[in-house]
């Protein structure tokens, strides 16, 4: 949620970032929060599922042999007493590691209920984790599911309560003995240069535990007399993965370690629509892993350097992990066919790797919300297939020359960073597929390039909280850009009427610069515009613009301090699609129309610090809705029983309601502030309507819904949706 209306404060809320809008509604979504799902019961996972699942370590016992070797040694080749005594104890060893095995292999996760919040009854939010109908899972790849995919902006998983084990001290490092499953396996792996001999003989390293599992515990038992190495290594990759990153304690085991074929090591979840159905856990084709997908799972710790042997993988998606640590992982610099990579709120720190611009096949680079540091890496335009790119709300800086060259990006998105320079027409014209860009709250200077509206396919710009200084002329037809946000830069001269032109246009915002000129009248031709700001510009002195109630659709107008002059027009109360009708601090006169009743969705109506006179219209008492009224710093009077009607939708009313010295103007018995006539420091906060998107909601802007008096804010505004 971003906050809309602020005192004194055009910025947005803390995900205030950049999105896109109608593809991703029908893509599935990672953890959907929905109040009919629910984690699948134990039944729908076992129909689909087969399988038992096991996830426990244990020391290495003594083969039988090794115990035999051990006391004839020790015999010396003695007599029948001493063999008597050695094939009793023989039989007590080997009950004793038949009876432990047990004990080891039965402590599955297959039994296990999902703490911390996550399981159906949590209240936290209910996940629709479930066998689709018919029992059977359904088929999914993993080259359907979208770069980005968030309801709402990710939430810090609560801390687990599991134990952490301590770490000590490794052993020496020698070659594991041969003749025992354990030796055979790590001999074989420790051949294949998969990991080192100390990380083997570290009892508490996660190579060690994979390794472990795969030849005591694991029910599979892959073949070590004659092995296909291929399925060997993949297994023994994944397992450590498992255990490099807290599977043990992961709230959804996603089925590992459950004696199938790696592969399965999955569950799959129903999106909020019922219908889309995502995978989760590992995901391949024809046994060869190509994806892994673990958001909001809790994992922690680092990511082998072993995952570099899995060269078929595609996709990794594991955002909304704030327990990883460590930089940017090293093991992507040796996967050829790394298409995706997705790790947006992991707290991640140091600087982006100079060899990301190496990473030619992927297409999806996502890293938004960790505390990445230094500059984009030179070579980054030599991802020529990359499309999406969101490097927003990291501590970022230095310039944006880089990104030139990246010819099939189409969201673009590096908001909240420290980034400098300016976009050129080079640039823009590299960039022939661009579709949503998000430059915000960054340091970029210079005019904005002509080019940016003139893309075939720009949906969304966003570069409010720059220092851009003019805006550019332009010609276009069929444009299809649909939310331009300007505020907060240090744009001068006149809006060029080529801005008429932008008939596609939803969102439009330039507040908070020094725009001067008349408001271009071609703006009645757009006619799809529902949000209209453009508060706190030196605009020439006019009228309320008569081309407004030409806007069928508009739900959000600002003109705050912007030099309005003359009445209010009795024509107001035919814009009957507003919710919001912001006329603050100028220099209005007459009285408030009658016909401002007609207006029965509004829900704010700031009149104050104009010129106004007359009595309170008794037609106010029909704003059922309204929310927030502010009238203080005018001339009327009267009594204001008509609005105090609705107290529980009165979130905030000020007027001149206070006589210290004589009596007031307005009769209130409902004012949240009272005023005193004349009073200018009484109510002096300036309440700017904010636009600012959020791209993990998807941008689409569904209106104010509600006043947040704790923070000081009077309306904020809801999106839905993902982006694709």
């Amino acid at each position: 949620m971003s906050n809309m209306l602020s005192p004194d404060d055009h910025s947005a809320g803390p995900g205030d970032q950049l999105p896109s809008v109608e593809e991703a509604r029908a893509n599935s979504e990672i953890f959907r929060r929905d109040s009919g799902a629910s984690w699948a019961q134990k039944s729908d996972v076992e129909t689909a599922f087969s399988g038992s699942q096991g996830s426990s370590e244990h020391d290495q016992l003594p083969s039988v042999e090794d115990v035999r070797l051990d006391m004839g040694r020790r015999d010396g080749g003695g007599n029948g007493r001493w063999k008597l005594f050695i094939m009793a104890a023989l039989v007590i060893v080997a009950a004793v590691a038949v009876a432990v095995t047990l004990v080891v292999t039965n402590t599955g996760t297959e039994d296990q209920e999902f703490p911390m919040g996550l399981n159906g009854n949590s209240e936290s939010g209910d996940y629709n984790f479930e066998t689709p109908a018919g029992g059977k899972p359904a088929t999914t790849t993993d080259t359907t599911s979208p770069p980005v995919t968030a309801t709402n902006p990710p939430t810090t998983p609560v801390a687990t309560d599991a134990p952490q084990q301590e770490s000590t001290t490794a052993p020496p490092a020698t070659n594991p003995p041969t003749d025992n499953r354990y030796g055979k396996l790590v001999n074989l792996l420790w051949n294949e240069n998969l990991s080192t001999m100390e990380d083997f003989t570290n009892d508490q390293s996660p190579q060690h535990k994979a390794a472990l599992w795969m030849a005591d515990t694991d029910t599979l038992q892959l073949d070590l007399e004659s092995p296909d190495m291929a399925a060997i290594k993949q297994r023994y990759v994944v397992a450590t993965m498992f255990y490099a990153v807290g599977g043990p304690r992961w709230p959804n085991p996603l089925n590992f370690l459950n004696g199938e074929q790696e592969c399965k090591w999955f569950l799959k979840a129903y999106a909020g629509d019922k219908k889309t159905i995502r995978q989760y856990g590992v995901n391949c084709v024809d046994n060869v892993v190509t994806g892994l997908h673990f958001p909001s799972n809790f994992l922690t710790g680092s990511f082998p350097d072993e995952m570099s042997h899995l060269t078929g993988l595609k996709k990794l998606e594991a955002f909304n992990n704030p327990g990883l640590t460590n930089g940017f992982p090293t093991f992507f610099q040796t996967l050829p066919s790394i298409e995706y990579i997705g790790l947006h709120y992991c707290g991640l720190t140091g600087g982006l790797p100079e060899w990301l611009g190496n990473l030619v096949s992927v297409k999806s680079l996502v890293l938004s919300n960790n505390e990445w540091t230094g500059s984009i890496p030179t070579n980054l335009n030599n991802l020529v297939n990359l499309e999406n790119l969101y490097l927003d709300d990291n501590q970022l800086s230095g310039g944006i020359d880089m990104l030139a060259g990246l010819s099939s990006i189409r969201h673009l998105v590096f908001e909240d960073n420290e980034f400098e320079g300016s976009i050129t027409d080079s640039m823009v014209d590299s960039w022939p597929n661009l579709e949503v860009m998000d430059a915000s709250h960054n340091k970029l200077t210079g005019p904005i390039p002509a080019g940016l509206f003139t893309l075939a396919n720009v949906r969304i710009l966003d570069l409010h909280g720059n220092q851009f200084s003019s805006l550019p002329s332009f010609t276009v037809s069929g444009s299809k850009l649909e939310i331009l946000t300007l505020n907060e830069n240090e744009l001068a001269g006149e809006i060029p009427a080529s801005f008429g032109q932008l008939t596609a246009l939803k969102q439009l915002d330039v507040t908070g610069n020094q725009l001067s000129g008349d408001i271009p009248t071609n703006f009645g031709g757009l006619v799809s515009l529902e949000l209209l700001y453009m508060a706190k510009n030196p605009f020439s002195e006019g009228a309320i613009p008569e081309f407004l109630k030409s806007m069928p659709s508009l739900q959000e107008l600002s003109l705050k301090n912007t030099k309005r002059t003359g009445t209010i027009p009795d024509w107001i109360g035919d814009m009957t699609t507003l919710v919001l009708l912001d006329l603050d601090d100028n220099q209005l006169q007459g009285s408030i129309p009658e016909s401002i009743g007609n207006l029965v969705n509004l829900r704010y109506l700031l009149l104050n610090r104009n010129k106004l006179d007359g009595a309170l219209p008794s037609t106010l008492g029909g704003l059922e809705k309204l929310a927030f009224f502010m009238i203080e710093q005018n001339s009327i009077t009267g009594s204001a029983d008509a609005v105090c009607g609705f107290p529980e939708v009165r979130q905030m009313f000020v007027a001149d309601c206070r006589g210290d010295t004589a009596t007031p103007e307005v009769d209130c018995q409902c004012c949240n502030v009272c005023c005193a006539d004349g009073d200018e420091y009484c109510n002096d906060q300036v309440w700017l309507g904010d636009s600012n998107p959020i791209w993990e909601l998807g941008y689409v802007r569904q209106g104010p819904v509600e006043f947040d008096a704790a923070a000081s804010r009077s309306y904020t505004v809801q999106f839905g949706g993902d982006i694709p």
